[in-house]
């Protein structure tokens, strides 16, 4: 009887243990290697409603900016959020389905071809406001 109540906390625990981590991703599996690639050349547009301005981001700011995502633990929101909402859009000029919105107030990333659940950054809380920092 013992054993089996041990067997069956253990069997919990892995449960548990499974479901956290299902909630949880690298920044590289949103996106492609093609997207961190030295290469490819992002498109950054500042969001005002329906308005997408583009920024005129130097190619050293952009890779540092691929430099900051890259290795960023991510955790699933239950919310979704508009991307019309969000400060910034980020696309990718050699593959458009590598794109990301940042919401800057609310910390958070949304993937639009993943869906319009949000992503909040896992390992560093102060990321969004950096990137803010260095499009701005």
């Amino acid at each position: 009887m013992k054993k089996n109540f041990i067997l069956g906390f253990f069997l919990c625990l892995i449960v548990l243990a499974s479901i956290q981590l299902s909630k949880s991703t690298l920044i590289e599996n949103a996106l492609t290697d093609e997207f961190f690639s030295s290469d490819t050349i992002l498109r950054i547009e500042e969001i005002n409603n329906t308005n997408f301005t583009e920024t005129n981001t130097s190619l050293e700011k952009q890779q540092e900016m691929k430099e900051l995502l890259k290795g960023q633990k991510l955790s699933i929101l239950e919310k979704s959020f508009d991307p019309l909402k969000a400060e910034y859009r980020i696309v990718s000029t050699s593959n458009p389905n590598d794109q990301i919105y940042i919401f800057v107030e609310e910390n958070v990333i949304v993937f639009p071809h993943k869906s319009s659940r949000g992503y909040s950054i896992k390992n560093n809380h102060e990321l969004i406001r950096e990137i803010d920092f260095l499009l701005k």
